[in-house]
């Protein structure tokens, strides 16, 4: 939990740099150039066991309508997560904590909804599939290990305030609703699968 906030602290100490990087050209009639690219990259942990580090980053391309406030983004997400969850095995009782690390590959929709001045909303949800190697630790028992790829898909909601034209921070919150039983592991410790949820800071890049 201390990496992931020192790690999302850094990551926000660039925006003075952001910042800089404001165009000092504008198109006639005073308005800035519209920008179709966004990268975004963010820290922060996992919300469920006993927490984890959360980094994840953000590319798109897209804008938006003639006369319809929304825009749409085709997104492509590359993430990292950690977690653990600690409880006791059913049938010897014996404490036991499962270790995880998940690497996110997906593609998907982003929706920003402007609300007032800077602020906006979004919403993202995205297909693919996540690397999972997990490691499954019991007193005086052999240590299991799995490590494979698995179906994805996830749905974000957060928000945003456009401080510059070519900057934005913000806040996300991501939840991936498909299965990571991986090897039948849960299965041993007579769990389910939880919904991995994270919750990050992160700095956007429009251009």
């Amino acid at each position: 939990m201390l990496r992931a906030t020192c790690w999302t602290a850094g990551v926000l100490a660039l925006l003075p740099m952001a910042a800089l990087a404001q165009p000092s050209v504008r198109r006639a009639g005073g308005c800035r150039p519209a920008t179709h690219f966004i990268a975004e990259i963010a820290g922060g942990a996992t919300t469920y066991g006993s927490g984890g580090l959360a980094l994840e980053s953000v590319f798109g391309y897209g804008g938006k309508l003639r006369g319809f406030p929304p825009r749409f983004y085709l997104i492509g997400e590359l993430n990292y997560h950690t977690s653990a969850i600690d409880g006791t095995l059913p049938l010897s009782g014996r404490a036991y904590r499962d270790e995880r690390s998940f690497a996110d590959v997906g593609a998907g929709l982003r929706i920003y909804l402007p609300i007032v001045g800077p602020l906006r909303l979004l919403g993202d949800v995205t297909l693919g599939g996540s690397h999972i190697a997990a490691a499954l630790r019991s007193r005086d028992q052999p240590l299991v290990r799995a490590e494979g790829w698995v179906p994805m898909w996830a749905v974000a909601g957060g928000a945003q305030l456009r401080l510059f034209h070519h900057a934005s921070i913000g806040a996300r919150v991501r939840a991936v609703l498909s299965e990571d039983n991986l090897d039948a592991l849960l299965a041993v410790t007579g769990d389910e699968t939880p919904t991995r949820v994270t919750a990050t800071l992160g700095l956007t890049w429009h251009f």
